[in-house]
């Protein structure tokens, strides 16, 4: 999604706590994004699961991971009843890129990155992250292609820790991507992927970008493609 053609009547299906973390976050950069990544979430998952997106509630699991509440979940005795409770989401946003997973076939996880910030610190960083040796073959490439596949790198482990429900952290799997079935996504400037617990049987790929649609998927399932 193009959240720079997403307008800001979107953020009209926001809860009162989302706005309240939208308000506190008015003067930093990419607060309106945000807003704007949130609303349309809200009004896919409504469309997924056929209820006003205005009346979905959210929690987090232990690693952060938003999820729906279950029926009857809300103390004020709103919950949600679902119409299809096998439906699991992700979400990312970069910037001006949102990308938004709808699974049927378990846990989901998805990243998407853009490129062109803090590319100084990415040796260490990928040290830190994917290990000495991963972090060596980074250095014999050339700028813009250490670059492309650090973020490459970053979008296929985050994917996969979102997929299982954890982060960066202490507590997560030194290898999470080599154990999920993982997707790559095309993403002018940047990278993307996603995450299942199995390969699917079926992968639809659309592109929102000022009303257009096309194909973005590079590798993995059979795709098909609509708007």
């Amino acid at each position: 999604m193009d959240l720079a053609s997403v307008g800001e009547e979107i953020t009209e299906l926001l809860s009162d706590g989302e706005r309240g973390r939208a308000a506190a976050s008015l003067r930093k950069p990419g607060a309106r994004l945000w807003a704007r990544s949130r609303g349309v979430l809200r009004a896919l998952l409504g469309g997924h699961v056929d209820l006003d997106p205005r009346s979905l509630h959210f929690t987090e699991e232990a690693g952060g991971k938003p999820v729906l509440e279950p029926e009857g979940a809300s103390s004020a005795g709103t919950g949600m009843h679902l119409t299809e409770p096998g439906l699991s989401f992700n979400m990312s946003h970069s910037r001006g890129v949102a990308l938004y997973a709808f699974s049927r076939a378990g846990p989901v996880g998805v990243d998407v990155e853009l490129g062109g910030r803090g590319q100084r610190n990415r040796e260490a960083l990928a040290a830190r992250v994917f290990g000495v040796g991963p972090a060596e073959r980074l250095k014999t490439l050339d700028a813009e292609r250490r670059e492309r596949e650090f973020l490459r790198m970053w979008v296929r482990r985050e994917a996969a820790l979102k997929c299982m429900g954890t982060g960066f952290g202490a507590r997560s799997p030194a290898k999470p991507e080599q154990e999920l079935w993982i997707g790559e996504l095309d993403v002018p400037g940047g990278a993307a992927a996603l995450a299942l617990r199995g390969a699917p049987q079926e992968l639809r790929c659309r592109s929102w970008t000022g009303g257009t649609t096309s194909r973005v998927c590079k590798q993995g399932a059979r795709v098909a493609t609509g708007s």
